[in-house]
């Protein structure tokens, strides 16, 4: 071999085969690791997923924030099912509990002072004195005379703060206006309950038709209940129009329970699942039915849903009530909330997994969940859902929704105290029947029903 061969085979072949081997040995690295990583079992992928993140995502991330994020991802398989972690647990219990630890009192406005509306009967709020037209103008010395009603909300109802002390400075009110001085006084945080039972009242005294509004299923929602509907027997009921509107559920046991106020004996619902314990047939309990011989009529409308779905549908099976207003929203869907103790930072906290377990069905066989795919837009109605009511009696616009739902809610006041709102907080309008033209008119179409002046028609 010539000097003029070896100088080529040094200047171009050699390096040409070092930068080909190294190619190779890399692409037989990367490549054989690829390969393992998909025979790896798919735990196996979620841990290698989030070591990734926790290593080189730009910015530090918490070990137990990559572990909720993973869990969500897992549990999310429908609009349903959700992972509810630790710093969410206030507001689970609140919302499905119908309690909270605060102390119970309505505020509104933003500036210059969030203004007390009125305070819960029987609250520290009422026992402190306060009342409506009262200023906050300071919590626990922080001035909040420019904060919203959120931000003051959150700095009295803080985690862990049963049987504490919140420090408020009140501008009490004044029929001469700005002019009381400011005074302080602690209040002890409390639990505080709030009834999913409001309204009761007779609304036809000639024909004994009375009335009740069931907002939630709760705890106490059967108690409640039948302590409301025995004051209104007492007071000549002969009929009733029990108000399921707006309600989107809450406690299975609750849902039967207040079934079987009115249902004798009977099933009131069917699950089916694909593991033990979810194959079941629930019916009426031990409870007495007072009301069996009660002539009845729900109001449902679009947000009626899960458990309020499974009273009305069992009531209608059976031929017990007539359902009046417009279709419900078809959550035919059983959720199992299931514990966990986690380990954060040596702390044991309590998170909750609420994951689809089964389907219901009514007793008569039917099937009310919304047909649509996961990704399918939560807010889009299908046409086929939920229970049909038997008087179908729509609401016709956003505006008359927006009012319907304000005019409940105003309900829940009663009258003494809507007096001194009146006089001591004229910004705050009250929604009655009538006004802008607005009437309840799926109360109205109840009323009649039990009247006897309704014909049903064709659902449209």
């Amino acid at each position: 071999m010539n000097s003029a061969t070896r100088a080529f085979l040094t200047a171009f072949l050699v390096p040409a085969c070092v930068a080909t081997t190294c190619a190779l040995f890399m692409y037989h690295v990367l490549f054989k690791e690829a390969l393992r990583t998909e025979e790896r079992d798919e735990m196996a992928w979620i841990m290698d997923a989030a070591r990734l993140v926790s290593d080189r995502y730009y910015e530090q991330t918490r070990p137990e924030e990559l572990a909720y994020d993973a869990i969500r991802g897992i549990v999310n398989r429908d609009p349903y099912s959700q992972f509810i972690d630790p710093d969410m647990e206030d507001e689970f219990t609140e919302e499905n509990e119908g309690n909270y630890v605060g102390i119970g009192f309505m505020i509104y406005g933003d500036a210059p002072a969030v203004t007390v509306l009125y305070a819960f009967p029987g609250s520290p709020a009422e026992g402190a004195g306060l009342g409506p037209g009262d200023r906050i103008v300071g919590v626990d010395g922080v001035d909040t005379r420019d904060m919203s009603t959120q931000e003051v909300t959150d700095l009295i109802k803080v985690k862990d703060g049963e049987g504490k002390a919140v420090e408020l400075r009140i501008r009490p009110w004044s029929a001469e206006g700005e002019t009381a001085e400011p005074y302080e006084r602690k209040v002890l945080r409390a639990r505080i309950w709030r009834p999913s039972v409001v309204d009761p009242r007779i609304v036809d005294p000639e024909r004994g038709i009375g009335y009740v509004r069931l907002k939630q299923f709760q705890e106490r929602s059967v108690d409640e209940l039948e302590e409301a509907l025995n004051r209104l027997a007492l007071a000549g009921m002969k009929s009733l129009v029990l108000d399921l509107r707006g309600n989107r559920g809450g406690f299975l046991d609750q849902a039967i329970e207040v079934t079987s106020l009115f249902l004798d004996d009977g099933i009131v619902l069917r699950t089916e699942g694909r593991t033990p314990g979810t194959n079941e047939v629930y019916r009426t309990s031990e409870r007495e039915a007072t009301f069996r011989g009660v002539p009845l009529a729900l109001l449902v409308d679009r947000a009626s849903a899960s458990a309020t779905e499974i009273v009305a549908g069992a009531l209608q099976d059976h031929l017990r009530a007539t359902l009046v207003g417009d279709r419900t929203f078809g959550k035919g869907m059983v959720q199992s909330v299931i514990p966990r103790r986690y380990v954060v930072d040596g702390e044991e906290r309590i998170a909750r997994i609420k994951i689809t377990t089964s389907r219901w069905i009514t007793p008569a066989g039917r099937s009310l969940e919304r047909i649509r795919r996961r990704n399918d837009d939560p807010q889009r109605f299908v046409e086929d859902r939920g229970l049909h009511p038997d008087l179908y009696v729509p609401i016709r616009t956003r505006d008359e929704q927006r009012w319907l739902y304000a005019y409940l809610a105003d309900r829940e006041i009663d009258e003494e105290t809507w007096a001194e709102i009146a006089e001591r907080c004229p910004a705050h309008e009250r929604n009655v029947e009538s006004e802008d033209g607005h009437v309840d008119r799926q109360l109205r179409a109840a009323v009649d029903l039990l009247r006897g002046e309704k014909v049903f028609p064709a659902i449209d």
